[in-house]
């Protein structure tokens, strides 16, 4: 007898427990907000591949020397910011052998990427690659569109719930339903009609116009507020 008892006064407690999250829920409101940035990336990171005779006469010692003048030339922190990844050496006809060097160069905006095109393409080194690019706050970006997002979620759970004369509590339920990024990997080159002279006094017509793509953060958070009259 006592444990019918029991279960009926556990059966009593689970039905007015159900019976109170049923109206709970009906006081809440559900939302999702988003929020998106898009900025420049300040470092990238180029690929630069150098071998003799690159320029008639010269090793790949004598192109590195003239590359890293020119490169200063421009502003560049060469020490910090030019990094040499591999140097070997590979024998063709006539066992000669040829030295072939890569680098790692970062910029810091698309001009600059310009600029460097610009002077190693009148040196006549043309093997240049874009590998990535970035942005050096890309966490603090990251924080905040993701705080923009979670603030729209309440704006827009405001503005409905004003609609029909009632106002927003507390939060009572967020899922953070994560980020995407696109990485601004993508170089659009065009060539602008302006003239460029080299350090021997000849014109040159190609300078190379860059622009690239932006990075872009994408953030999205769920979140249930109570409702209130």
């Amino acid at each position: 007898m006592k444990r019918l008892f029991l279960l009926a006064a556990m059966a009593f407690v689970a039905t007015v427990a159900a019976a109170q999250e049923m109206n709970t829920n009906e006081n809440r409101i559900q939302v999702i907000g988003r929020a998106e940035k898009k900025v420049a990336p300040d470092e990238i990171y180029l690929k630069i591949v150098i071998k003799d005779n690159d320029i008639k006469g010269y090793s790949v010692r004598d192109i590195q020397h003239q590359m890293i003048k020119r490169l200063e030339r421009l502003g560049i922190d060469v020490e910090k910011d030019l990094k040499v990844d591999d140097m070997s050496s590979a024998f063709q006809k006539r066992n000669k052998a040829v030295t072939t060097s890569s680098y790692q160069l970062k910029v810091t905006s698309a001009e600059q990427l310009a600029d460097v095109y610009s002077t190693l393409e009148l040196m006549g080194l043309s093997n240049i690659t874009v590998i990535r690019s970035t942005h050096s706050q890309l966490d603090s970006l990251r924080s905040e569109v993701r705080v923009a997002a979670i603030r729209a979620a309440r704006k827009n759970a405001e503005e409905l719930a004003a609609a029909i004369g009632q106002k927003v509590g507390r939060a009572v339920y967020i899922l953070d339903n994560g980020n995407s990024y696109v990485s601004g990997s993508n170089v659009y080159l065009a060539r602008a009609s302006a003239s460029m002279k080299s350090e021997e006094g000849v014109a040159d017509m190609s300078i190379p116009t860059l622009e690239f793509q932006d990075i872009e953060l994408n953030y999205s958070v769920t979140v249930k507020f109570e409702l209130l009259e």
